[in-house]
């Protein structure tokens, strides 16, 4: 039972990083560039702040990928140690 507790905890974790650095990032820099959006494409700066929105949700999409296989790549081969 308490095998299944620190597996469970460790899933819970990976989903609170995954959604912290993931999704939390997403929404806070997608609500700043909507709610800026005029402002951003009439800046002179227009341009590299829609680059670095880009790069922004490319860098996030890797780190997802990064997280997802880490989890399932690292969760099975220590619930293996666990159980023995």
């Amino acid at each position: 039972m308490l095998l299944i507790q620190i597996v469970i905890s460790i899933i819970y974790l990976g989903s609170w990083v995954t959604f912290v650095a993931v999704r939390l990032t997403r929404v806070i820099w997608g609500g700043l560039i909507t709610k800026f959006r005029l402002r951003v494409y009439k800046s002179r700066y227009g341009t590299k702040i829609m680059k670095a929105h880009w790069i922004l949700r490319l860098v996030t999409s890797v780190m997802y990928l990064g997280f997802a296989f880490g989890f399932s790549i690292w969760l099975p081969e220590h619930f293996c140690e666990f159980i023995g």
